[in-house]
């Protein structure tokens, strides 16, 4: 209760609801739509030391670019660059190679919808994959790309 004479705060979410910015519904609907492609799928975490079967997709979230604004009413658009670490590993170069394009593949089906769901105004993909492979003595070669996606999106705030 608030003290005497003074109003009670007005609360924006419901007790026990948890607020989620446009921001992380942006990009929980890319992990979503990306969950299942390869064998594991994380977000900003540091590669393991070992690729599971069937890949490993690291989402790193990076950050927006600053919002432009449209009045009446009040809106925030946004552009976020968004880049997915993808891998491969064992010890057949042509089973990486392969293995790594259908990670690919897999990743433009998952994005059909370039809405995410109602999530985002548009999905796109700002950079082509970029394609390296990396050996370490006494481990299997890994076979990476890197792609940047762009996810374009709106909210009422620019915190929001």
């Amino acid at each position: 209760a608030a003290p005497p004479g003074r109003r009670p705060r007005p609360r924006a979410v419901a007790a026990g609801v948890r607020a989620v910015t446009a921001r992380e519904t942006a990009v929980s609907a890319l992990a979503s739509a990306l969950d299942g492609v390869a064998g594991a799928l994380l977000r900003d975490a540091s590669r393991p030391e070992s690729i599971p079967a069937g890949g490993l997709i690291v989402l790193r979230e990076g950050v927006a670019d600053a919002p432009e604004a449209t009045l009446s009413p009040a809106t925030y658009h946004y552009r976020h660059p968004v880049t997915l670490e993808i891998y491969v590993s064992g010890a057949d170069q042509a089973a990486r190679i392969s293995a790594l394009d259908a990670l690919l593949v897999g990743i433009g089906g998952a994005l059909a919808d370039r809405t995410l769901g109602g999530a985002v105004d548009w999905t796109e993909v700002a950079e082509a994959a970029q394609v390296t492979e990396e050996a370490e003595p006494g481990t299997a070669p890994v076979r990476q790309a890197l792609a940047t996606l762009r996810l374009h999106y709106h909210a009422a705030s620019a915190l929001a």
